[in-house]
């Protein structure tokens, strides 16, 4: 909990939580995971022609692998499974935004839903919650029994967002309009928490140590 990942300048750097020690990694990366033991990362990585693909790699940047082939289209938002088994990531293509997954090993490449971004896993790792940008939505690891779990929003400025578990799988935070929210893990009884002049853009729900 000590070292934060992140992507400046299409480059993979790693910090000190109180932003000393800034490390580049990888000179070329972008939107940077870690694996569940903190031991790799997954990242993307562009060809230089309009072709992204996923990479992993060791936790300091070395041994970096190619995990998917190249795909014409813009890849983003790679979520390792907390089994270490699989990533799930969004595809931009053609103005859409759809959901994919591959196994760790490279294997498995397959689509989990036409329309989606922002996966965020469970605990046991048998779902994936994600935002169509209109609603929250649940499916089953392989992208079987979607289901709807919020409302669709109303009106051109309204939008959903990151969605993610809360650390015991009974609460789903998620960002509405620049608002954060929070509702059972059935979709029931949302409500927001954060002020109206807080613009939130992201969410995450993690324990910590006090």
């Amino acid at each position: 909990g000590r070292t934060i990942l992140f992507d400046s300048s299409s480059s993979v750097w790693t910090a000190r939580a109180d932003g000393k020690k800034r490390r580049k990694l990888l000179q070329d990366g972008q939107s940077p995971a870690w694996s569940p033991t903190g031991r790799e990362i997954v990242y993307v990585k562009g060809d230089g022609n309009g072709a992204n693909a996923l990479f992993r790699a060791r936790r300091a940047g070395s041994r970096s692998r190619q995990i998917t082939p190249w795909i014409e289209t813009s890849l983003a938002s790679p979520a390792w499974s907390p089994d270490g088994r699989t990533i799930a990531f969004h595809r931009w293509f053609d103005g859409k935004e759809s959901l994919w997954s591959v196994r760790s090993n490279g294997s498995g490449l397959r689509e989990l839903a036409a329309e989606g971004w922002r996966p965020s896993w469970s605990l046991d790792s048998r779902r994936i919650l994600f935002s169509d940008r209109r609603s929250v939505w649940i499916m089953s690891a392989g992208g079987g029994h979607k289901r709807r779990l919020t409302r669709p929003v109303s009106g051109e400025l309204e939008h959903v967002g990151s969605v993610t578990f809360s650390p015991d799988g009974r609460k789903i935070a998620y960002v509405k309009t620049f608002r954060v929210w929070v509702m059972n893990a059935n979709g029931k009884k949302p409500h927001p928490v954060s002020p109206l002049d807080a613009l939130v853009l992201h969410v995450d729900w993690r324990p910590v140590r006090d």
